[in-house]
């Protein structure tokens, strides 16, 4: 019978998990990233409130220029001049003069005038007048009619190259529009004026107020994080405290499963043990009846022996050796029956050995065939190829008994038990048919449990399949009831070629 026992946990095969310090890499790396989220956020509110103030100031600036620039520059100059030319230097200094002094009071650094084409007309730095600017998205929104202002690093409020550098600035684009002789707006966009003021103090609020969320981030979180940290380790002291009870208890458990698994197996072998002698004692009437004949023979041929030896031997040779065969004949036939009984009775321990099914089947037939003629039945074994396998011997004997046995038993007078052998794929297969009812439905349910019986009370333990389906799951095989189509019912038991754990 096979034995399992399963492994003893040992609480030093288990590594316990890192509570304390998974947590406080899982909170170092959620404070950094939920303080940089808020610092993001918190720059995009300050860009988002100031930025607009700016670009305000700067669209006023823009067209308060413009109006003064028409009043102060193009009115007049036209009255003198009869147009404007700022190729002419005195017309060029005359409007710097009055852009310069327009602009000398609010915070602005350089101013550009640019036609719709992008064409540079005026700037406050001189050496840029008269050169187009590209590719520039804000020129382009204020040239269809938008303000535009871009925040930008500028090495020199004069540097418009877009080299990076130290001073921060608000760059706007403002659309500004033709004047009629009474200075209101005409409608018609005549070009774009740029504004760059100082955004110094922009840049410095936002970074002032990045380190204070940054910071104050920080540190709520770091005590958070601490306090979080005291009450995370004392539950990882109470956890693992509760993780040793617990593997404590499993190996425990291990091991009273490993002696429960042990004890199940000694009281299967008990049982299989009680079965047998069961079984020997259901075969002992017919045992006694067959042997009653050989011995019967036997003993009739003593006496005639015995009453010719008054007699001279040379006229009864040939008599005396007729009765000296039928001793000899009859003798060896009770030694076959017995010898048959008590290797059944005896059990094995020796474990897998190899076994010939047909001699098996033989040694089977014999033991059952006193039982089965005194109800009129016999036992047959179909041909077959050799067959064998590794397995039990007092197991596969039991097994192939008890079922020979039920299958008598539920055949009527008259009838035939027969026994099949042949090879599958994975391995031999054995079948036991008789020629009785065949299996009820809660027969097939149910005919493997132990202690389930379709015979009437006190006349089956209703262990005989429940043995059969043991010994063959020991075996590594698999046993199924059916009905055979032609009526009765059918075991059919199939085994591998070696049994579980079996060395090669």
């Amino acid at each position: 019978m096979a034995e399992t026992q399963g492994p003893a946990v040992s609480p030093s095969l288990v590594a316990p998990f890192p509570l304390t310090r998974y947590f406080v890499v899982t909170g170092l790396l959620t404070t950094f990233v939920v303080a940089a989220f808020l610092v993001w956020v918190t720059a995009s509110s300050i860009r988002a409130e100031i930025l607009p103030e700016y670009e305000s100031f700067a669209e006023r600036v823009a067209k308060n220029l413009n109006h003064q620039v028409h009043r102060e520059f193009i009115l007049p100059t036209l009255e003198a001049r009869g147009d404007v030319d700022l190729d002419q230097p005195e017309v060029l200094a005359a409007l710097d003069a009055v852009v310069r002094a327009n602009v000398a009071v609010f915070d602005v650094q350089v101013v550009y005038f640019f036609d719709l084409e992008g064409n540079i007309r005026y700037s406050t730095n001189l050496e840029h007048r008269g050169s187009r600017v590209r590719d520039n998205l804000n020129f382009e929104r204020a040239a269809r009619g938008d303000t535009s202002s871009l925040l930008v690093n500028r090495g020199s409020p004069l540097d418009v190259s877009g080299r990076p550098g130290s001073v921060t600035l608000l760059e706007t684009y403002v659309p500004v529009y033709a004047l009629d002789a009474a200075g209101k707006e005409t409608g018609e966009q005549t070009g774009v004026i740029e504004v760059y003021q100082d955004a110094t103090r922009i840049d410095a609020e936002i970074q002032l107020a990045t380190w204070r969320t940054g910071v104050y981030t920080a540190v709520a979180f770091v005590a958070l994080m601490l306090a979080l940290w005291l009450w995370v380790r004392k539950a990882e002291r109470t956890i693992h405290t509760q993780t040793d009870a617990v593997l404590d208890a499993n190996r425990r458990l291990a091991e009273l499963s490993a002696d429960l698994e042990q004890q199940v197996a000694d009281r299967t072998r008990q049982l299989l043990r009680a079965e047998t002698l069961a079984t020997v004692g259901v075969l002992g009437a017919g045992v006694a009846h067959e042997v009653n004949n050989p011995v019967a023979s036997i003993a009739t041929c003593a006496q005639g022996l015995l009453r010719d030896l008054k007699e001279p031997a040379n006229e009864r040779e040939t008599e005396w050796r007729e009765y000296l065969e039928i001793i000899r004949d009859e003798a060896f036939r009770v030694k076959e029956i017995t010898r048959g009984l008590l290797d059944f009775s005896r059990g094995s321990e020796r474990g897998a050995e190899t076994l010939d099914l047909g001699e098996l089947l033989a040694g089977t037939v014999r033991l059952a065939t006193p039982r089965a003629r005194q109800d009129g039945k016999r036992i047959e074994v179909a041909e077959h190829e050799p067959l064998s396998l590794r397995a039990d011997p007092a197991g596969l004997r039991q097994l192939t008994l008890n079922l020979t046995l039920n299958a008598l038993d539920a055949t009527p007078a008259g009838s035939v038990v027969t026994w099949r052998a042949a090879r599958v794929a994975d391995g031999v297969q054995l079948t036991c048919l008789d020629q009785g009812p065949g299996f009820s439905d809660d027969a097939l349910a149910h005919g493997l449990e132990p202690f389930y019986s379709g015979k009437p009370a006190g006349q089956g333990t209703g262990l005989g399949l429940a043995i059969a389906y043991a010994v063959v799951r020991d075996h590594g095989g698999r046993i199924e009831l059916s009905n055979s189509p032609e009526g009765g019912a059918c075991v059919a038991i199939t085994l591998p070629l070696e049994p579980p754990g079996a060395p090669t």
